[in-house]
């Protein structure tokens, strides 16, 4: 079985921290004659980014938890020159400079217990721009015209009504060049507690047979569970969920939760559904579209299902966690 749990009147489901493996980049090079330049005719530009106005995060969410992630903007296309040896990076305009010069490293915003980080949308996958000095520029030419968004994360005690204010928060910069780009918000972020309660859920898989297994990519019939969202308030007119494996391995689909260290069972793993049986992507937002302004009660009915990741499968225990997050605009 794989379980879902929450604390009494919140609505994230907290159970074990989870550890990613980052490749670190850092380099030890001088910035001595280097030098960026904006070629002719361009200059710094400006990507607006229009979060949501509210979102929630329950009292209990753990440390390094991403609570939001905006969509994509672009900024005017701008081209730049370095010479090689340049700094490059994010430098925070909302709080303390971080020290943390890798990729994933997060700017922190002011006291909040929230921090932030730049995404920049490349042609294979999104990746973070880390704090300025986590890497340096080569000799070749620039253009400043990829999409970017932002990420929230909690880095530490939230208190209720806590805003990140509209306006410029972080500017790119290219060795002296500053800024390449700067990152503005449209509107306000107001974080607030969570309003609609969800109890614990525990999905009883049973036992099941290994033999219904055919190959790599292929489960088991789903057992179908539900997320309850009981006594939500009106006013809320739309509400996203995102569910978290709290293990994961980089091989599995995007959809299949590892098995915890405890589990017995091998080369298996949990996949997500939808109740129409579309697997569903886990670690994103996604738009619980039953809901109504009106509040209520609700329930987003889900499945679950045993997945083969192996090549060869050991039956045994077989148990998974996940957490489960809320955001509302």
């Amino acid at each position: 079985m794989f379980f879902l749990n929450a604390p009494p009147k919140s609505n994230a489901y907290r159970l074990v921290f989870i550890t990613l493996g980052t490749l670190l980049f850092l380099s030890i090079l001088g910035e001595a004659n280097a030098a960026c330049s904006f070629d002719p005719g361009f200059k710094a530009e400006t990507v607006n980014i229009t979060p949501s106005a509210s979102i929630s995060v329950p009292r209990d969410t753990r440390n390094g938890t991403v609570i939001y992630t905006s969509a994509f903007a672009t900024s005017t296309p701008s081209t730049y020159r370095c010479t090689g040896g340049e700094r490059y990076g994010i430098k925070n305009l909302i709080g303390n400079q971080s020290t943390d010069l890798t990729r994933s490293g997060i700017s922190p915003i002011g006291t909040t217990g929230l921090g932030f980080r730049w995404i920049a949308q490349t042609r294979l996958r999104p990746i973070y721009i880390g704090p300025y000095g986590f890497s340096y520029r080569g000799a070749q030419d620039y253009t400043a015209r990829t999409p970017y968004g932002f990420e929230l994360v909690k880095i530490g005690p939230i208190m209720e009504g806590i805003e990140v204010s509209a306006g410029n928060i972080a500017t790119l910069a290219a060795g002296s060049l500053n800024p390449v780009v700067t990152m503005n918000l449209t509107q306000k972020i107001t974080v607030t507690q969570p309003t609609c309660t969800t109890p614990d859920v525990t999905a009883p898989m049973g036992t099941q047979k290994t033999s219904g297994f055919r190959g790599v990519g292929t489960s088991l019939p789903p057992v179908p569970f539900v997320i309850k969202l009981n006594n939500c308030p009106a006013g809320i007119n739309t509400v996203k969920y995102r569910l978290v494996p709290n293990f994961s391995d980089p091989n599995n689909p995007p959809s299949v939760a590892a098995l915890s260290a405890a589990s017995t069972a091998k080369g298996v793993g949990v996949q997500i559904l939808n109740n129409l049986n579309t697997p569903l992507t886990l670690g994103i937002d996604h738009v619980f579209k039953d809901y109504s302004a009106a509040g209520g009660n609700f329930s987003i009915p889900l499945k679950a299902a045993y997945y083969q990741t192996g090549s060869t499968v050991k039956g045994g225990s077989a148990n998974t966690s996940l957490d489960f997050t809320m955001t509302y605009e």
